[in-house]
């Protein structure tokens, strides 16, 4: 099959994430080190992101996640399994709540020419800004709406949005 007015390179990436993925609890009691079997949940979850766990000390940082089809990549759905750091405080038990984030900086990418941003969710919170200590001091994206930045490092961006909702980026 042929893609007419298309182009791919190996720097060419489009992503899509959830904010806030709810809903996900620990599977199975006694869980300690750096990876937590989950259950539940929707939405997607991704490298950099926060969390903390139900009954356990601590803010935990996402470093890889894996569901049914994929193992230890950036972003999943339906994730089966959570890396991070640093090691758990103490022991979780089974289906103790885990809470994830809604801001998150883009995982490290090297972005030769531009990045677009895409606020696919239905309300006007999405917004964009330079650094989590920032956020204020961003922009918003309204409903639908979508913004093509350019930049060198994605890694430079902070996004924030409320439960649910999904952006797309796409870079190059």
């Amino acid at each position: 099959m042929t893609i007419a007015n298309s182009q791919a390179d190996a720097n060419l990436f489009l992503e899509t994430y959830t904010f806030a993925a709810t809903s996900y609890l620990v599977n199975g009691d006694g869980q300690t080190g750096t990876s937590l079997v989950v259950d539940g949940g929707g939405g997607s979850i991704h490298k950099g992101q926060t969390f903390t766990v139900a009954g356990v000390t601590g803010t935990y940082t996402v470093t890889s996640v894996t569901n049914a089809s994929l193992t230890d990549v950036d972003l999943a759905t339906t994730v089966t399994t959570i890396k991070f750091t640093p090691t758990l405080a103490s022991a979780a038990s089974n289906d103790s709540a885990i809470t994830l984030s809604s801001q998150f900086t883009l995982p490290s990418r090297t972005i030769l020419n531009d990045i677009t941003i895409v606020n696919n969710a239905s309300s006007n919170a999405v917004t964009v800004a330079t650094s989590s200590d920032n956020i204020a001091h961003g922009f918003s994206l309204k409903a639908g709406a979508g913004i093509t930045l350019n930049i060198t490092n994605a890694d430079l961006l902070t996004i924030k949005g409320n439960a649910d909702e999904t952006i797309s980026i796409m870079g190059s």
